[in-house]
């Protein structure tokens, strides 16, 4: 059955889904970085940093000001996290969904 929606829901429901609205935890956690990349995937790795490096501003353009250390916590630490060659090299959580 198909549904028709509107223009400015579509927008929203994208944003939304894209992590890139609603409220931001403060502190930021290993917890918080861990579930962000649940929900969207991966963070894509890109070499080229002129400003930071892509993975770091995509947690920082959706959760805000954050230890880039977290990052490396989940990665190299915990262990929830690891670098693979998805469609690109990324980031992805370490169990399936």
């Amino acid at each position: 059955m198909r549904r028709k929606v509107r223009i400015e829901h579509a927008r929203r429901l994208a944003v939304a889904r894209q992590r890139l609205s609603g409220s931001r935890p403060k502190p930021i956690t290993t917890d918080h970085i861990h579930e962000l990349v649940q929900a969207i995937g991966c963070l894509q790795l890109d070499p080229t940093a002129v400003v930071a490096r892509n993975h770091l501003l995509v947690v920082f353009s959706r959760l805000g000001p954050f230890d880039p250390k977290l990052v490396d916590a989940l990665l190299w630490d915990e262990r929830r996290l690891y670098e693979y060659w998805a469609h690109r090299a990324s980031i992805v959580p370490t169990e399936d969904r």
